[in-house]
């Protein structure tokens, strides 16, 4: 499977090669840890990379997201883990739902450490959707 990203300070972009033509656009926070280690955090997927910069979180939430989306193209399970957490699908795209309380209170947690968080789009792109 070939991923391709682009990182802005907005949007995180991952390209996949896959069985299937999707898009999905998620909300996710970066931010560091009181040890000084960068999160990059998607909630509504459950994913989060991390890593010494915040390069290397991102870098490796690419890693852990591919891991995440080869899991379920295997199981076929992809349109079902998207209503299942709530998703919605509008022209083709599919969004996810506001954050959870208890992924707030998580979020919140980091930021009473003293934190620095930024707000990013993760964008997926599977197949011929990506081209």
């Amino acid at each position: 499977m070939r991923i391709a990203a682009t990182i802005s300070m907005i949007t995180k972009r991952i390209v996949f090669d896959g069985p299937v033509a999707y898009r999905l656009r998620a909300a996710g926070v970066l931010f560091r840890d009181a040890g000084g280690c960068w999160h990059a955090h998607v909630p509504s997927l459950q994913v989060t990379g991390y890593g010494r910069n915040r390069r290397a979180a991102y870098d490796s939430l690419e890693v852990v997201t591919g891991v995440y989306m080869r899991t379920v193209w295997r199981d076929e399970k992809l349109e079902e883990a998207m209503r299942e957490g709530r998703w919605t699908r509008e022209a083709g795209d599919w969004y996810s739902p506001l954050i959870r309380f208890s992924e707030l209170q998580e979020v919140m947690a980091y930021l009473k450490t003293g934190s620095v968080m930024r707000p990013f789009c993760l964008r997926l792109e599977v197949g011929a959707s990506g081209e």
